[in-house]
């Protein structure tokens, strides 16, 4: 699958994913809609990132989630 074709949700998936095999908290909004601009930050985020980073904060806004 190339990143072009990844859905919103399974770049989501990606993130757990990822959060589950590395012990990482959860930081993003569970639904990907970011807190302070109400925009999708997995539309910017490649499925690639999901599966290798921890999504902090917010790509449009930069709103971060860490507390």
């Amino acid at each position: 699958m190339t990143d072009k074709e990844a859905t919103v949700q399974e770049k989501i998936e990606a993130q757990r994913e990822y959060r589950k095999r590395t012990g990482s908290p959860c930081f993003a909004p569970d639904n990907g809609i970011c807190w302070r601009c109400s925009r999708q930050i997995f539309n910017a985020i490649s499925l690639e990132s999901a599966s290798n980073h921890l999504v902090t904060g917010c790509p449009y806004c930069h709103r971060s989630y860490v507390s």
